[in-house]
């Protein structure tokens, strides 16, 4: 067996181990299903600065990490603060995203302060910083002036490009 595959097979068994050491008990009392991509809760706890999530109202979340850090992969946000990370998919209810990438998802109501809007489902509450790349825009309060692309479903207020 060559030097590379063996590396490989002992990172793949050593991701098993670390996902295996929490308890489906213990994650479900953080409101989270699943954890990907070699993620504990002492990893989230003490090396990742990302414990902010534990403090959230999350509920059924699949969470796992990347090179920039946290990544939700599906689940409901349902109130608290999102500091950073890659969110690909899922419902935010409320709350205040901090930072971070948006790739798709419904986001229901809440306020976001800056970060990068990919796609998705904007449905209420305040776009406040950041840029917008794509998706469908229904309603709300757009305040930044990035608005690159995407639908626009809102009769209450002008299209950011027509102010």
């Amino acid at each position: 067996m060559k030097r590379l595959e063996l590396n490989k097979l002992i990172k793949e068994e050593l991701i098993k181990i670390l996902n295996e050491d929490d308890s489906s008990e213990d994650l479900s009392n953080y409101g989270i299903k699943e954890l990907r991509d070699g993620l504990t809760i002492d990893i989230i706890k003490s090396k990742l600065k990302t414990d902010w999530i534990l403090r959230a109202e999350i509920k059924d979340v699949i969470l796992g990490l990347n090179n920039s850090g946290l990544v939700w992969y599906d689940g409901t946000f349902e109130g608290g603060e999102w500091w950073n990370g890659t969110w690909k998919n899922g419902t935010f209810e409320n709350g205040t995203w901090i930072d971070g990438t948006w790739k798709d998802g419904t986001w229901e109501n809440g306020v976001w302060k800056d970060g990068m809007w990919e796609n998705g489902t904007w449905e209420n509450g305040t776009f406040g910083g950041g840029i917008w790349k794509d998706g469908t825009w229904k309603g709300g309060n757009f305040k930044s002036r990035n608005w690159l692309n995407g639908v626009w479903e809102d009769d209450k207020n002008p299209h950011p490009k027509e102010r």
